[in-house]
């Protein structure tokens, strides 16, 4: 491996691969916070009797979000594979050892 200068290309790939990476994170925490309010506490609150009985019925909703929220989460981890296998390759060849 030849050492030699990171060029602006090669920046700006790092730069999308991390920030896809970061809607990765963001997507998860929208499904786990999702499915947290879907299968804990609408049901726990309307055990309680602290919401009425009808609000069962926005469980459905949250765990529609949380589905929605882990396939665009799956989809943007499958995009951060390709963009830094992609970045990886401009500046280091041999990289899967």
């Amino acid at each position: 491996m030849d050492p030699e200068a990171i060029g602006l290309s090669t920046w700006s790939g790092i730069g999308k691969t991390l920030t896809n990476l970061w809607i990765v994170v963001l997507f998860t925490v929208l499904f786990a916070g999702n499915l947290l309010v879907a299968h804990n506490l609408v049901p726990s609150f309307v055990a309680s009797r602290h919401v009425p009985a009808d609000a069962k019925k926005a469980g459905i909703a949250f765990y529609l979000l949380a589905i929605i929220s882990l396939g665009l989460a799956l989809f943007f981890l499958v995009r951060v594979v390709g963009l830094a296998n992609g970045t990886l390759r401009m500046f280091w060849e041999t990289f899967w050892i």
